[in-house]
């Protein structure tokens, strides 16, 4: 995407600076606000606030055009589902304010509930998750985390190593930890990302992760037993080979933040570096697979 700078801002405001938009639909019906949150998720949004027939949907200034976004728009015909949008630049410090006003506890199964500091804790037992969010992607809203916190849930993972790559509110990799993990790595190569990923494992008391601003190829670690992985499709693809080579034999990858319609191609990819798939799962058309290196 094409990147730009207002002349007003300094460089380290610009890479700080998240763009709002408030898009009003016209209509208000269920299925037509998932359609758009969907592809305004594949598009690069990372937070989302719903009303009625209205979406907040927020994205790093850096990584926003407003002639892109139009030119998407009309490629997905998403021009004829909305009747308007305007954009405006949210600054750092709003961030926790804009949150609080519709941030809701997520609950996965029985096992895990996904709260904000200001939520009293869950009763009972289960895995309490605290995570301020921020501008991060990864809430638990949106279906490719709850379908990688699903996934994470059903596997035991006393003692091993796991890479979550892209990790941005760390949210995986502190489910990771609580569930026995031995070492784990949070990785992003967003510095918001990496630093609001750096308050979430100290909120939650984590000791064995390790908060990384990077790029994979840069990780000097040794193998990992599992990676995770909840990017869009282009990244998995181009990212594929490094995955693998991080990855232990007989290693698992899960994989989400893709459509079920581009599962195959997915599929040709991991298998041209020894990846077999184990299972897979859908919720709205999002897929999450889990893989295994060998056979």
């Amino acid at each position: 995407m094409q990147k730009i700078l207002s002349k007003s801002s300094s460089h380290s405001d610009y890479l700080n600076e998240y763009t709002e938009i408030d898009i009003e639909l016209i209509s208000s019906r269920e299925t037509e606000q998932e359609t758009v949150l969907a592809l305004l998720a594949a598009f690069g949004f990372h937070g989302f606030r719903e009303e009625s027939n209205r979406i907040f949907a927020y994205i790093a200034t850096r990584d926003f055009s407003s002639e892109d976004f139009e030119g998407y728009l009309k490629q997905y015909r998403l021009n004829e589902k909305i009747k308007s949008f305007r954009s405006k630049i949210i600054p750092e410090q709003n961030w926790n304010e804009i949150w609080e006003k519709d941030y809701s506890p997520v609950q996965i199964s029985d096992k895990c509930l996904i709260r904000a500091p200001f939520h009293l804790p869950p009763k009972g037992e289960g895995y309490d998750i605290i995570i301020s969010p921020k501008m991060s992607f990864g809430t638990a809203h949106h279906e490719t985390t709850r379908l990688m916190l699903k996934s994470i849930l059903s596997v035991k993972w006393e003692k091993a190593r796991v890479l979550d790559l892209g990790c941005g509110t760390g949210i995986l990799a502190i489910l990771a930890e609580k569930m026995g993990a031995g070492k784990v790595i949070a990785m992003d190569n967003d510095s918001w990302a990496w630093k609001n990923a750096t308050e979430n494992i100290s909120l939650n008391n984590c000791r064995n992760i390790k908060a990384v601003h990077g790029l994979l190829e840069t990780l000097e670690e040794e193998l990992f037993d599992s990676i995770f992985a909840n990017i869009n499709l282009n990244i998995l693809l181009q990212e594929m080979p490094n995955i693998c080579n991080c990855l232990t034999d007989k290693g698992t990858v899960i994989f989400s933040g893709f459509y079920l319609d581009d599962l195959e191609i997915l599929d040709q990819s991991a298998s041209q570096e020894g990846l077999t798939l184990i299972t897979k799962e859908t919720l709205n058309s999002w897929t999450v697979g889990v893989y295994r290196k060998g056979h």
